[in-house]
């Protein structure tokens, strides 16, 4: 190499390395203030944290790499929670706010660090996991809300295909690895693990949505959570009806029954469901377990079903009346097509 192409060269190797400490990270003064303002947002909401924190995030200099170091020092390294308020506030500049440019730089800098946070807490907590949940909010939220983070991205994000696959790998091998938590062959005791059944509806969720169903990745999904190991008609269901059923194997036949002939009756084309959850058998109760089919002597029993929007109506023996709805529980609170059934008595 001559001088002059040596000198080039050089003049290249120190621009582009300039370039990359420039852009690396945050700046200091940056990195404090966004600290301070998320702090700040993971207790309510506050407008003057809003505005500076909205100020740092649609800057144009930082990358969706810089914006990776950042959130994972902050959710990992110095163990910041994810709360509800946070995600309530974060999901308007990642999602909803600013240009799309701004919204994919974001999505692709959360993914990892909330990735890692995510299952960080699963093996931190392993042997107790459910006393950890039920005892500790942040930890709680935070394992909540980083896979309610990645059903936004599924259903909201702008991500490549690419980088969906990756998350759907992610998800696949993080069931394979916890079964005793991710697997429908368990049944969860809620009273010795509470919230872990929640906690594994919301990874399922997250899981099923990240991809575009077929029929292929419908049968690979149903394997990989061994759908139907508790309960066969489980398995049958999800098969004829593409709904994954998610109640933490306590239903018994006839009322599996009742739900199949009711899904059955109603066109495919007039529902747009892809989960139904029996919300009552995931977390701790003393109040009476569903009864979704009432066999009675002496005469029929009415089963009336009605579905909107935003709340499932049932009732026996006569119209739906007020008491008996209950808005859809949306797992994730962002999931369209889930709905939640209501612990519903029989009159006598």
């Amino acid at each position: 190499m001559g001088r002059v192409e040596l000198v080039l060269a050089l003049l290249i190797v120190s621009f582009e390395g300039k370039d990359s400490i420039a852009y690396a990270s945050l700046t200091p003064e940056d990195s404090a203030r966004l600290t301070s303002c998320l702090e700040s947002l993971s207790r309510g909401w506050v407008q003057s944290s809003v505005n500076q924190a909205n100020d740092i995030l649609t800057r144009p200099r930082y990358s969706a790499t810089d914006w990776r170091v950042w959130f994972d020092s902050y959710f990992n390294i110095t163990d910041h929670p994810y709360t509800d308020d946070l995600r309530n506030y974060l999901w308007y500049p990642v999602f909803g706010w600013f240009d799309d440019t701004v919204h994919l730089k974001l999505q692709k800098g959360l993914i990892d660090p909330m990735w890692k946070k995510a299952t960080g807490i699963i093996a931190t907590h392993k042997e107790q996991l459910g006393h950890v949940l039920y005892c500790d909010p942040d930890v709680r939220q935070s394992v909540l809300n980083a896979h309610i983070l990645f059903v936004q991205i599924a259903n909201e994000g702008m991500v490549d295909t690419a980088t969906r696959e990756a998350v759907y790998q992610n998800y696949k091998a993080h069931i394979d690895a916890w079964p005793q938590f991710f697997s429908d062959a368990v049944a969860i005791d809620v009273d010795e693990q509470p919230l872990v059944a929640l906690l594994r509806v919301q990874v399922w969720v997250a899981y099923v949505d990240t991809l575009p169903m077929t029929e292929a990745l419908k049968s690979e999904i149903a394997e990989t959570i061994h759908l139907g190991g508790a309960k066969g008609e489980k398995r049958a269901f999800w098969d004829r009806h593409g709904i994954l059923l998610m109640e933490n194997n306590r239903l018994d036949d006839a009322q599996l029954e009742v739900m199949d002939t009711l899904l059955r009756i109603i066109p495919a084309d007039l529902r747009n469901l892809r989960f139904i959850t029996v919300r009552d058998f995931l977390t701790h109760t003393s109040s009476p377990l569903p009864i979704l089919l009432k066999r009675q002597t002496g005469g029929a029993v009415n089963y009336y079903f009605w579905l909107n929007d935003g709340s499932v109506l049932n009732s026996f023996d006569g119209a739906p009346e007020a008491g008996l709805d209950r808005p859809v529980h949306n797992v994730s609170s962002w999931t369209p097509g889930t709905m939640s059934l209501r612990r519903i008595m029989a009159r006598q």
